[in-house]
């Protein structure tokens, strides 16, 4: 049997013969094998390969891979190793870097945050449309900013906003950073080889000072500072002045 690393999804191979099990749904296939250039696949001999699931890629380690084949919408990867290998994908592993943790400076070159918005995660105020979230401020030339929230939704723009910053809005983030004390956290990065969400912070500063803080796959459901608070410094810009739709 295979089981996939990102879900539910179980295989069990005997020659010719593959079932696809997932939750209460199982079905069962006649496949055949495929050579390809660079990977071998396993293929419905009758069927559209698998439904939703593509065709699976056998890759040299011995892992099976295929994607959810969708018209629409946040398609679902799939990554099969054996039982035995299961609990070692799925393990937290700490990649955090050893690096300062004060910040000198609060002049920002450029900060950005993203993350996920739903309604598991962070404590997020329910005002956030739900989507991947993207953050941006860039310094110009003229010591202004350029400001910028993005929030896509499966299919469509849930939210975009885009506005000029002064020197003083970004003190005051570079103060909010401090207030979180979010330079204690720097250097922070935490996976496994879940393929799911993930959150990142990056911050330059003029003074050459960088902050990161991040995290992925399981690793990324929890975060260790709080996501909301630092959001509320552009929420009321954002959804003012955001525009959202098709």
């Amino acid at each position: 049997k295979w089981f996939d690393v990102n879900g539910n999804t179980v295989l069990e191979l005997n020659g010719n013969k593959l079932t696809v099990t997932t939750g209460s749904w199982s079905e069962k296939y006649t496949v055949h094998y495929e050579k390809g250039d660079y990977y071998s696949y396993i293929n419905s001999s009758k069927d559209y390969e698998f439904g939703i699931m593509s065709k699976l890629e056998i890759r040299d380690d011995g892992t099976l891979s295929a994607y959810e084949q969708i018209l629409d919408g946040e398609g679902h990867d799939y990554h099969f190793v054996r039982e035995e290998q299961l609990a070692a994908e799925q393990a937290i592993r700490d990649e955090s870097k050893d690096m300062p943790k004060t910040i000198e400076s609060r002049e920002i070159e450029r900060f950005s945050l993203s993350l996920r918005i739903d309604s598991v995660y962070y404590d997020i105020d329910e005002d956030w449309p739900h989507g991947s979230f993207s953050w941006e401020l860039t310094r110009n030339g003229d010591g202004t900013y350029k400001n910028t929230v993005d929030i896509m939704g499966p299919s469509y723009i849930a939210l975009r906003y885009e506005g000029t910053a002064d020197e003083a809005y970004a003190e005051g983030l570079a103060d909010r950073i401090v207030e979180l004390d979010l330079p204690a956290l720097n250097g922070y990065y935490m996976t496994n080889n879940v393929q799911k969400h993930s959150y990142y912070l990056s911050v330059k500063y003029t003074s050459g000072e960088k902050l990161v803080i991040g995290a992925s796959g399981d690793a990324a459901d929890t975060c260790p500072f709080d996501v909301n608070a630092l959001m509320e410094y552009v929420k009321d810009l954002a959804l003012t002045e955001g525009t959202g739709g098709y």
